[in-house]
């Protein structure tokens, strides 16, 4: 009796498996992989980023970080990439002109980009 409950229990989770692995390989094949890729993606460029401007403070050029900060604001804003919230890249600009008025760096580098 027992060993016919193990082994109901056994086909139940190789079914459930099966199942998971046919619906995530077969039915989401792109897009599943494609959002984890991207999410992926996105926090590697923010390490990136982040890496490299507290590799310039730690060398004490305060300047180089700001660029290298302002920059990285500024792509935000001149993308055309497609956004979950389309009223947030509005927000975000709002935002980096109103720190801009006491941020040199950021405001050149926003004023090469389009409103």
């Amino acid at each position: 009796m027992t060993t016919r409950r193990v082994a109901i229990a056994l086909c139940v989770i190789v079914a459930f498996l099966a199942g998971y692995f046919l619906g995530a390989n077969l039915v989401f094949t792109g897009d599943v992989k494609k959002l984890f890729r991207d999410a992926s993606d996105t926090g590697y460029f923010a390490a990136v980023i982040s890496l490299a401007t507290l590799e310039r403070l730690e060398r004490g050029d305060l300047d180089g970080a700001k660029r290298l900060l302002a920059e990285n604001v500024s792509m935000y804003c001149r993308s055309d990439l497609p956004d979950a919230d389309p009223s947030r890249r509005t927000r975000f600009r709002r935002q980096a002109e109103e720190i801009s008025a006491h941020s040199p760096a950021l405001k050149e580098q926003l004023a090469k980009s389009p409103p």
